[in-house]
């Protein structure tokens, strides 16, 4: 009687092929260093209230604590207050530079910026108090300086003032991480602007993309090195954050990756029973 064996199932299941990228969120608050935590402003990132407004802000790379190479994908600041009626929108560009720059020694040292720094050019729309999150129209490659955060409001019109949670130094040195400028029109990669010197820096959280590659599925029939299976269809329990497997048969255990033919992908994973064809067991 002719028998097929099925051998190393268990073996043969490769995961992380394309996988739902997890996500981690560094908040930056002044619980780092020598800082009040409690204070607002409502000058940087931008002021709600002139038509215009234009903001620079530092990060430090101790508070990022992120490797060269490191990914963000989204930013968000918190609104503590506002003197609007929710919802409003704001048109702003935000731009994001790796920098070794650490404070403004004065106030016509804004950095000018280059088209490359660009991360977000949208409408804003302030909704509530909390975190405002901006998803970045381009990914940010960090390299592990020190960050500056730049944001442009050209809205054109102003409306009362929106104050943002920030926190303060105590080291009056590291109270200038932050420069300003109202009521400015000028696009600020190409232009050298002026401003003001702030002592309140917004708090804000770093959203970076992580790529831990998802388990292995447990194969829950046939059992591993089942025998007379004919026609067989793989079942099996996916881990929580895939996307979709590929899976490969060997034709014997351990013969190495040439021994490994691709069959088709699982693409729809509510679907967890995939049918294979003879041909792909070895007879014995």
């Amino acid at each position: 009687m002719r028998k097929f064996i099925l051998l190393t199932f268990l073996m043969c299941l490769i995961g992380g092929i394309n996988y739902v990228t997890a996500q981690d969120v560094v908040t930056i608050d002044g619980t780092v260093g020598n800082y009040t935590t409690n204070t607002t402003t409502s000058n940087v990132p931008i002021k709600t209230y002139n038509r215009r407004s234009y903001g620079q802000q530092i990060y430090y790379k101790g508070e990022i604590n992120k490797d060269n190479g490191s990914v963000i994908t989204n930013i968000a600041f918190y609104v503590s207050s506002s003197e609007n009626e929710f919802p409003y929108t704001r048109n702003v560009k935000v731009y994001l530079t790796n920098t070794e720059k650490e404070i403004y020694s004065g106030s016509t040292e804004m950095v000018k910026l280059s088209s490359e720094d660009l991360v977000y050019d949208a409408g804003l729309t302030f909704e509530s108090t909390g975190w405002i999150n901006i998803p970045l129209n381009k990914e940010f490659s960090y390299t592990g300086k020190n960050i500056m955060v730049s944001v442009w409001d050209n809205t054109g019109s102003y409306i009362e003032n929106t104050s943002f949670s920030s926190f303060t130094a105590k080291d009056d040195d590291e109270n200038r991480r932050c420069a300003y400028c109202i009521n400015n029109s000028a696009d600020p990669v190409n232009s050298t602007i002026s401003g003001s010197l702030s002592k309140d820096v917004p708090k804000i959280q770093f959203t970076f993309k992580t790529s831990t590659p998802p388990d292995a599925p447990t194969l829950t029939s046939p059992t591993n090195e089942a025998t007379g299976i004919f026609n067989p269809s793989l079942n099996f329990t996916l881990s929580s954050n895939t996307a979709q497997y590929q899976i490969f048969l060997a034709e014997a255990a351990g013969t190495g990756a040439g021994a490994y033919t691709p069959l088709t992908s699982l693409v729809d994973k509510t679907n967890n029973t995939v049918s294979y064809q003879t041909s792909n067991l070895k007879p014995n």
